[in-house]
C-alpha cells in the first residue's frame, strides 16, 4: 500500500466488522499503518504512544484530532465512509512519514486527501501538509 509523501510503513491490519482497533503511536510511525476496513462501519481506536514525544491521531475531515503524551493512552472514534479511504497523520511529523490510512480496497482514492492508495512503494516527496517537526 502508498500513500503521496513519505510513509514509515509498520504493516497492515485487517479491522474486520467493527469494534476495536489498536493502534500503536512511535516515533516516527503508525503501527498499522494501513487498517482495511469495511464501509461505513464504526471504529474505536486504541491509541498508545510509544514513543518518546508527542504525537498526533489526526484525520482531516472528521472530527478527529486527538493529542497522546509520551506513554500515554487515548481513544479515538472513526466511521468509515461508504467508498474510499481515510488518511490519518501526526500533526507534528506527517512530514517525516508518520502518516496512514484506513482502506475499504486496494486502489481507492483518499476521500480526506484526493489521492490514491494503491500497490507499490511510498514516494520521497514531502506529505505537503504543512506540519512543521514539533517535539523532536
Amino acid at each position: 500500500m502508498a500513500l503521496a509523501g513519505t510513509v514509515n510503513d509498520h504493516g497492515t491490519k485487517e479491522a474486520g466488522s467493527g469494534g476495536e482497533v489498536e493502534m500503536e503511536l512511535d516515533d516516527f510511525y503508525f503501527g498499522p499503518t494501513f487498517v482495511r476496513g469495511l464501509p461505513t462501519t464504526a471504529y474505536t481506536l486504541k491509541l498508545k504512544n510509544e514513543g518518546e514525544v508527542v504525537h498526533t491521531f489526526t484525520v482531516d475531515g472528521f472530527p478527529v484530532d486527538v493529542t497522546v503524551q509520551p506513554g500515554a493512552t487515548a481513544d479515538a472514534s472513526l466511521s468509515l465512509p461508504a467508498s474510499g479511504a481515510v488518511r490519518f497523520y501526526c500533526r507534528f511529523h506527517a512530514g517525516q512519514g508518520m502518516q496512514g490510512a484506513f482502506y475499504l480496497n486496494a486502489g481507492d482514492t483518499v476521500a480526506n486527501l484526493g489521492t490514491s492508495i494503491g500497490s507499490g512503494g511510498a514516494s520521497s516527496a514531502p506529505a505537503g501538509d504543512g506540519d512543521g517537526a514539533y517535539g523532536q
